[in-house]
């Protein structure tokens, strides 16, 4: 099992930020769901998402190939993400 990330230094205000996009629990809308396809074909990736990690989980707002569209952060590999300045590879 992974440990769960470390919190960013700035996590109070990722989260305000997060919260003032009003974006969590919203319904599908094509224009994201359009982005990860168009993720997918030029990656050519089996799974693109578009995740919103709020203080206690992972939510996707889009995907392609996921069938879950939320999980504990501590579950979540984009908390990993958001804990860094650098790119995760």
């Amino acid at each position: 099992a992974m440990s769960p990330a470390p919190l960013p230094p700035d996590e109070p205000d990722r989260l305000a930020a997060l919260a003032c996009l009003a974006m969590l629990d919203t319904a599908p809308e094509e224009r994201f769901e359009r982005i990860v396809r168009i993720g997918a074909a030029i990656f050519g990736t089996a799974i693109v998402a578009i995740n919103l990690i709020d203080a206690e989980r992972q939510w996707t707002k889009a995907g392609v190939g996921v069938s879950v569209n939320t999980c504990p952060r501590d579950a979540s590999y984009c908390a990993y993400v958001v804990s860094q300045a650098a790119p995760l590879i």
